[in-house]
């Protein structure tokens, strides 16, 4: 019998310690370590080392494959910011950084989930939605240093009627809330969608390569509908972190320019 493909995105206890209530006397678990935290670790220690060593370490003319390319990409984000926010306030070249943090997270993320028996942070609502309230509450923060009060002029469009002004008050709030959802679902459905499909075909061919005899030569045709699948989700992981940095730099945008 094939395995559930949603197995994969169990978040499973590593290091688990057991308490005694003393109200109740009743034992309960305490996950210290998960594989979820684990992966999250290691994502942060291959952005570290590929974005602070050789920031930190390197020369003034870099020399070193590493710091090229860092700086390259550095680059590449600083581009994104201005370009999709037109950087008519120089306080939003603070994002450039966090950014590029983000731009790697996500892709480190995706490209990670695709190694075999690892976990996709991505495939969680809980990280995605992390990232995406984190980038929202400092869009605000932006949006409100540059403002002020009349940042909460992003909520009611000028020109509009008096007598409509609370209903599209209510409107465009629930509007602007729904940005968090929506960056953070947009990101975890098609991540977790892209590796389910992956693991019914990989189950699919698997039970026919094991059936020995003729479904032997007919799994050879699930294999190379994998092969082509994995070079796509590749692609999905790129494009969804890029998506996902560019919405969020609209997004700084509109908090700039009150759109």
């Amino acid at each position: 019998m094939l395995s559930s493909p949603l197995e994969q995105f169990e978040v499973n206890g590593l290091v688990t310690f057991i308490f005694c209530d003393p109200s109740s006397g009743q034992p309960f678990a305490l996950n210290i370590l998960t594989n979820a935290s684990l992966f999250v670790l290691i994502l942060l220690l291959l952005l570290w080392y590929f974005c602070k060593y050789p920031l930190v370490s390197g020369r003034l003319v870099p020399t070193r494959t590493m710091q090229v390319a860092c700086e390259l990409l550095l680059e590449f984000a600083s581009g994104l910011v201005k370009e999709n926010t037109a950087a008519k306030h120089k306080i939003l070249l603070v994002f450039v950084p966090y950014v590029f943090v983000v731009f790697f997270f996500v892709l480190f993320s995706n490209f990670v989930g695709m190694v075999p028996y690892s976990f996709t942070v991505t495939s969680s609502l809980a990280a995605t939605l992390a990232v995406a309230l984190a980038s929202f509450i400092g869009v605000n923060i932006v949006g409100a240093a540059i403002h002020r009060l009349g940042f909460l002029a992003i909520f009611l469009p000028p020109g509009c009627p008096v007598f409509i002004s609370p209903f599209i008050i209510m409107i465009e709030t629930v509007s602007y809330a729904a940005r968090v959802l929506s960056l953070s679902i947009r990101l975890f459905a098609n991540m977790m969608a892209g590796h389910t499909l992956l693991k019914i075909l990989a189950g699919f061919a698997w039970q026919m390569l094991t059936s020995g005899g003729a479904w032997i030569l007919i799994g050879l045709g699930p294999l190379a509908v994998i092969s082509a699948v994995c070079v796509l989700e590749l692609a999905v992981a790129f494009l969804q972190a890029y998506v996902f940095t560019v919405l969020i730099c609209l997004y700084i945008k509109d908090a700039a320019e009150l759109h």
